[in-house]
């Protein structure tokens, strides 16, 4: 079978093909493994060939984007880098029993019979949970008399594609994976979610509430879409939605 990879910078992006009898144009989709190539049984190779040559640029840009993001995702492993609060810390397994986040390095207990990306995956979920309940206690206080509607309690929780989100009974859940994004997109997404007591979708009234207590909040939001890949793809093991932590809300009613 003819090599339909494409050629750039030395490198070369694969390009796979399947073909189907219900199809009628060449389609293809851009992924981190290349091009996936759709075809028709009536398409030549000279086609496919014609195909991918008027849609060099765009496949080679999109492509290239792909990559930067993945790419962009941090290793667990010594000497690499953790995303904690905005910053970027220093992974090293601790000498002197002292773990956590620590004048810009992370330092993690080190353990017999397992893996050292175990166990800085397990010391940095243990720490970045700790984190988080704090960071979320903290935010409920500081707003606390701020909002008419009450919160019966927050949930900082495992979320596969969501920030965060409020229920019908007044529960919010936060997305722990916000704990490596700066303090202050941690804290729109707590108004923004507490804006959504009282308006169940994304109005006009709505974004008026949430820029009244946030007036940066168009700010944090493109932050968040920036780095939105990079977050919600680190390297921690994704599983079905379940809650972490609970942290009371009463405190957050308005008198």
């Amino acid at each position: 079978m003819d090599d339909f990879d494409i050629q750039h910078d030395g490198r070369a992006i694969p390009v796979t093909l399947s073909s189907s009898a219900r199809r009628i144009r060449c389609s293809m989709r851009v992924t981190e493994d290349g091009v996936a190539v759709r075809t028709s049984p009536f398409h030549s190779h000279a086609d496919v060939r014609s195909f991918l040559a008027k849609n060099r640029g765009w496949i080679i840009r999109n492509y290239a984007k792909i990559k930067s993001k993945r790419d962009s995702i941090p290793i667990l492993a010594d000497g690499a880098y953790a995303s904690f609060r905005g910053d970027d810390y220093l992974i090293e397994p601790s000498l002197d029993g002292n773990c956590g986040f620590i004048d810009g390095v992370f330092k993690y207990a080190i353990s017999a019979n397992r893996s050292t990306m175990d166990m800085i995956r397990s010391g940095l979920m243990e720490a970045y949970v700790v984190a988080a309940v704090h960071d979320l206690e903290s935010l409920r206080d500081k707003w606390s008399g701020s909002f008419s509607h009450s919160v019966t309690e927050f949930r900082l929780k495992e979320m596969r594609s969501r920030w965060g989100s409020c229920s019908y009974n007044g529960a919010i859940s936060i997305n722990w994976r916000l704990i490596m994004a700066s303090p202050e997109v941690f804290e729109y997404v707590f108004i923004h979610e507490m804006c959504h007591l009282k308006h169940r979708g994304h109005g006009k009234g709505f974004w008026r509430d949430v820029h009244a207590f946030l007036p940066s909040a168009s700010c944090h939001r493109a932050e968040l879409r920036r780095d939105n890949y990079k977050l919600m793809n680190s390297p921690f093991k994704s599983s079905s939605p379940r809650t972490l932590a609970v942290v009371p809300g009463a405190t957050v009613i308005s008198t």
